[in-house]
């Protein structure tokens, strides 16, 4: 009785107090004691990597088919081009895409850290805050836009199972972006959706199976669905078949928000934010944010509007990807300290926390596209050159090329010595035995090697021979 009658008052607080949502802090495990860390941020532990290979095999076959994947051809149609021309573009794009999705995923399958910890290594401590908030942006829009084409779902089934639903009078004005049977159909998915967002991942295993199961399947069926929609649409059969197909588009939605958009943000929330964000509460801000906040209806609202917010925001992220490739698997060699990570003061802290190889390599990047990019936001006021427009024509790939090369070349003339190790340091443990190894048997080489005048095969063996004389 005692804990009922003191809500009201905990309420109170909660609503009068920002210190009232302030988390207990956590022993980190690799965070110094000054840093205020959160246990969400370290690195996966052993008994919670649940996830095979049948499960990951899973998760990205089915999460490339999904209503993104249509919409996106189906704007591509909506500006003038065929459907060929469609196919072709999703198939391109699909592929220059996977190869910074493959790359940059690796660094998070070997080290089994969130992404928002692993761009520290190449940015800087600070400097990694601009990807941290670029990608929870993004993160929670596309949450909210697929909560849109759910919401679609939603309204087939309902529709199928109560013909007349389709029928509710609109009640919003034309401003909205919607109307009221869509709002509805809306407001279902979202509650819906709501408690597999606060469900972690790893306990997530069977909705990939179906999602790997019903996604291929309903694909393929849906080929056919226009030549047999005249005749089975009438009767039940038909409605039953679309409340399948929607059911099945709806599994793949839920499941797309959870892992692709919720926990991401969430963790980026986590890092932006641990004395009051946690992974639980970084769902429920990405949702209400990505799902209200952001009104995602009104950017679906026209083709036009769509391919604008997509195309300049790759104008960002493709510097971003770029400079991960990059530091990752062409500077460092994939040998990393995953310890120095969490230390603003440790070995990634560059200048002030920035390193400002990133920095420019961002900027000269990004600027060539501005111009394109103002000019489709606001083409009638904006006029720009016919190179700024093909050049903004393909600004994520422009943006993700140059800055892989950009970054290399300044990082090989100006090698940030002070952030290589010679092997990767995954955690505490390995830390503490590469030190010992270091001092043991690495300083009679290191000096060996600098007396010889000669130098290691990679940066990071030039950076311990120094480090270490």
């Amino acid at each position: 009785m005692d804990s009922i009658r003191e809500v009201p008052a905990r309420l109170a607080r909660r609503c009068t107090s920002l210190s009232s949502w302030k988390l207990p802090k956590p022993t980190s495990t690799l965070a110094p004691a000054h840093v205020w860390s959160n246990a969400d941020m370290d690195p996966v532990p052993p008994e919670k990597q649940t996830w095979d290979a049948w499960t990951w095999m899973g998760y990205w076959a089915s999460d490339a088919i999904n209503i993104g994947t249509w919409q996106a051809a189906s704007s591509i149609l909506a500006v003038g081009l065929s459907w060929r021309d469609a196919i072709a573009v999703v198939f391109v794009g699909t592929t220059c895409i996977a190869v910074p999705m493959v790359l940059n995923g690796a660094v998070g399958a070997r080290l089994h850290v969130p992404f928002s910890v692993a761009v520290r290594a190449g940015f800087g401590y600070y400097l990694a805050y601009y990807c941290i908030v670029s990608r929870a942006v993004l993160a929670a829009s596309w949450l909210g836009i697929q909560s849109v084409s759910g919401s679609q779902c939603v309204t087939i089934m309902l529709a199928a199972i109560w013909p007349s639903y389709r029928d509710i009078a609109n009640t919003l004005p034309t401003s909205a972006g919607i109307d009221t049977k869509g709002m509805l159909s809306y407001c279902l998915f979202w509650l819906i959706q709501i408690p597999l967002l606060l469900v972690p991942p790893r306990k997530l295993k069977w909705l990939f199976v179906a999602k790997m199961i019903v996604a291929p399947i309903t694909a393929f069926a849906m080929l056919g669905w226009e030549r047999l929609l005249p005749r089975i649409a009438p009767g039940s059969g038909g409605r039953a078949a679309a409340f399948f197909a929607a059911a099945a588009w709806f599994i793949v939605q839920v499941g797309s928000n959870v892992t692709a958009n919720c926990i991401s943000a969430a963790n980026d929330l986590t890092v932006l934010m641990p004395r009051y964000v946690n992974i639980r509460r970084g769902c429920i801000i990405t949702a209400v944010a990505g799902g209200w906040v952001f009104v995602p209806w009104k950017i679906l609202a026209s083709a036009g509007s769509f391919l604008s917010f997509m195309g300049g925001y790759a104008v960002f992220l493709g510097p971003i990807a770029g400079v991960l490739v990059s530091d990752y698997w062409l500077v460092r060699r994939q040998k990393v300290d995953v310890p120095g990570m969490y230390d603003p003061d440790g070995r990634y802290r560059y200048w002030y926390g920035i390193n400002w190889r990133a920095l420019v390599t961002l900027l000269a990047c990004s600027v060539p596209n501005l111009p394109g990019l103002a000019a489709s936001i606001s083409p009638a006021s904006v006029s720009i050159s016919e190179g700024a427009q093909n050049l903004y024509s393909f600004n994520w790939m422009f943006g993700f090329t140059a800055a892989v090369f950009a970054y290399w070349g300044m990082s090989l003339v100006f090698p940030p010595w002070e952030t290589f190790v010679g092997a990767p340091i995954l955690g505490v443990a390995e830390a503490a035995e590469a030190g010992e190894r270091d001092s043991e048997a690495g300083v009679t080489e290191a000096k060996g090697d600098v007396a010889m005048g000669k130098l290691a095969e990679g940066p990071a063996e030039k950076t311990r021979a120094a480090d270490e004389v």
